[in-house]
Formats: structure tokens, sequence, C-alpha cells
């Protein structure tokens, strides 16, 4: 098969997969505790579709604990996955009624999906959206009666580099503290030719794959001369969690499957090199037989949802 028919083929299955797959990830690190809550109004309330920009995406939900007698809440902000091209913050509704029945407010929230050659729905714009979507959440939060102190994002495949971009680029401007980010299976390092978009920059035919792939999937100004003297590197950190790492970065939680066949495995190994590099505090855990969903090794689901509840209990005390 030729060259340019095998990268469009290669990103089809990828975006395919991560449809499939992304919004299961969290059942793989969160085990059957989440799903056991038995939620009604002694135990929290939902309220949906809130706007907070002029897209259709531009919705998040609440999850408001019963208790409003304390003085301040911490607030947990999940990203769904599926790809940057499908998913919806319906999905993620087991963790996040599990975080309001442990006393945080807890908002899933949407974005403009990826619509291919469209540039206005690039990962650099999910991640400016989510920006205003966590402010309006806090915000509203705050109207409902529940005063926000901290902030933390998660999510899971496609979710969780948007949940660490808001942790890691994002945190100085958040309206609150960002107290720690928690993820499993996500891009860390959003460099073309680990995801097989091409195998280097030589080609005419490699050259227009990782162009298309700067520009328009993830919304960047990448020239053509920037490949050839390395300036592309300094122009992906805007959307690259890996290289956002730095000696304030807030402490992180996270997970990967050594035969994820969707995010490579070498995706963790990034963060792992920044994390130490800045020596950042963190917790990783190796589903060392999991794939892209992380499922069939239940004491791996129960360690990483125990170190969830430690996080939680540690940065985010009630």
């Amino acid at each position: 098969m030729k060259k340019t028919l095998w990268i469009p083929l290669y990103i089809v299955v990828f975006i395919g997969s991560a449809v499939i797959f992304g919004p299961m990830v969290y059942k793989a690190y969160t085990s059957d505790e989440t799903s056991k809550v038995k939620w009604n109004d002694s135990v929290g309330t939902v309220m949906t579709d809130f706007s907070y920009g002029e897209k259709a995406g531009n919705k998040f939900d609440l999850y408001l604990p019963a208790d409003k007698s304390r003085d301040h809440y911490g607030l947990i902000g999940y990203f769904h996955g599926g790809g940057f091209h499908g998913g919806d913050k319906e999905g993620d509704a087991p963790i996040l009624k599990w975080l309001a029945s442990r006393g945080y407010v807890a908002t899933g929230i949407n974005y403009t999906l990826n619509v291919d050659g469209d540039p206005s729905t690039s990962i650099l714009n999910m991640t400016l959206e989510l920006k205003e979507g966590m402010k309006a959440a806090v915000a509203k939060a705050e109207e409902l009666g529940y005063h926000i102190d901290k902030v933390a994002t998660g999510g899971g495949s496609a979710g969780s580099l948007l949940a660490m971009v808001y942790a890691f680029r994002d945190a100085d401007d958040a309206p609150v503290p960002v107290a720690f980010t928690f993820q499993a299976a996500g891009p860390s390092f959003t460099d073309p030719r680990e995801f097989g978009q091409c195998k280097g920059f030589e080609t005419p035919e490699d050259r227009a794959s990782a162009m298309k792939f700067f520009n328009v999937f993830l919304g960047l100004d990448v020239q053509e001369e920037d490949l050839d003297n390395g300036a592309w590197m300094e122009k992906i950190k805007v959307v690259s969690p890996a290289l956002q790492i730095n000696e304030h970065s807030v402490p992180m939680l996270f997970s990967h499957g050594c035969v994820d066949h969707i995010v490579p495995y070498n995706q963790a190994e990034h963060l792992l090199e920044a994390l130490d590099s800045y020596h950042v505090p963190y917790d990783f855990i190796q589903f060392d037989r999991g794939g892209h969903n992380m499922g069939w090794q239940p004491k791996k689901q129960q360690q990483f949802l125990n170190t969830l509840k430690e996080y939680l209990n540690r940065y985010m005390p009630l």
C-alpha cells in the first residue's frame, strides 16, 4: 500500500479505536466501586447542560453533594475521552457521581469535537474551550452556594491530555489553585512520528502529513522550515503536557497499559522523564498486561482508585 493511503488509514484506525475505548478508560482504573454509588437526593444532585460558550459543544454538568453546610469545597473537572473525535460528558456519570458522593463538586465538561480538515476544531482550541469551561463551572458552583477553594482535573485517553494541559499549562490562570491532576492512557508528547502520522520529515509525503497533523489536527502554526531547524518542538509545547512540566507543576497520578496500541506506552515514559527531572510528586501505576482500556487487572484498578482517594485526602481535604 502506498504511504499516502496508509497514513490516512492509520488515522481512521487511531480515531476509531479511541472513540470505542476512550469512554471506557475510566472503568479501567476506578473498579466496580464507582458504579455502586446509590445515587439519590440524600447523596447529591445533578444539574446538566450549562453553557460556557457559543459553540454547541460548550456545555457542562455539575454533580453537587447534598451537604451544603461546609465553608469550602473542592471541584474536580473530568474531561471525557473519545480520540478527540467522539465521546460525551454523560459517559462519565459514574465517576462524577462517585466524586460527589465523597463530598466534592464534580463537573463533566464537553468540548468541540474534532472534524477532519477543520482547524477550528483542533486540539489547541479544545484546551482553550476547557479553560473557559472550568472557569464557568467554578462560577456556577459558587452561585449555587458551594464555595470552591481548589480544583483538580482528570480524564481518560484524549481527555487525559486535556486534563494535563489545564493542570500544567493553565494552572496560573485558574480561578482557584489547582491541587493535582490524574489521568489514564493519555497522550503527552504530540510528535507526529510517535502516532504513525509520518516516519520522519524527509519525503514530500511525510512532510505533508506532518504539516497537516501540526497545523490542522493540533491547531498550531508550524512552517516548512520548522521541520528542518527543529522549531516545531517549541511550538508543540502548548499541547504537549510532558513539555509543560516544570519545578512548579502540581502532583500527578497516572496509569498506562504496557501493550497500549492506540496511545503508545512511550507517551507515559515522556511524562516519567519530565516528572523525575523536575522532582514533581507523582504516582504511576503500570498495567503490565493492559491495552488502551487497561482491563482485566482488578487489583491494579483498585490500586489506582485507592491512590486517587489518597490524593483527594492529601491535596483536597474536606
